[in-house]
């Protein structure tokens, strides 16, 4: 299964989490990175070493190029981080995948706020090309669930990745009465 990821800014779980996809038996993963002024704290060579990435810019559509990348990748399923980012936004709307099943991966929690409240009207139209939603946990499910999610598009919950290699030795060598 090929899988494509559309993300904006890192963390320091991102390339834990895709790795860890990766690692499933007869999984391959792309990603398409849009940075954030956030970012700054984080080497992206580093974060995502070891796997097929590409850094955007930010604040614009992908190039033409990319979209001959992705054909190339054949991609059966695309992970696409919320919809504030425009590249995101590109590669869920895009007609050149309109077949690829898109997961939204998102965690805003529900609060009765005017914002979220309209976002359900505002983004009905972006929405619609997602076949399911994936969040961390119970708040946010609540939101997706306000937003469209369920029935038969489904809203699947669950934690994000630990590089248990990455943080092993750091967390041995460190004075447990520290």
């Amino acid at each position: 299964m090929n899988v494509l990821i559309s993300w904006t800014g890192l963390t320091g779980y991102t390339g834990s989490n895709w790795r860890a996809l990766q690692r499933l038996p007869g999984v391959k993963v792309k990603a398409y990175v849009e940075p954030t002024a956030m970012d700054q704290a984080f080497d992206a060579a580093r974060e995502l070493g070891g796997l097929d990435y590409r850094v955007l810019r930010p604040g614009r559509k992908p190039v033409d190029e990319v979209v001959d990348e992705v054909a190339a990748f054949h991609p059966d399923m695309m992970l696409i981080v919320g919809w504030r980012a425009k590249s995101c936004r590109w590669f869920a709307t895009h007609r050149a995948w309109r077949d690829v099943p898109k997961v939204l991966v998102c965690d805003m929690p529900f609060a009765w706020t005017p914002r979220k409240i309209l976002a359900k009207f505002a983004l009905a139209g972006y929405l619609r090309h997602f076949a399911a939603a994936f969040v961390p946990g119970e708040p946010s499910a609540r939101y997706m669930r306000w937003l469209g999610f369920g029935g038969r598009r489904p809203v699947f919950t669950g934690l994000n990745a630990t590089d248990l290699k990455r943080f092993a030795k750091p967390g041995l060598a460190r004075d447990p009465k520290a």
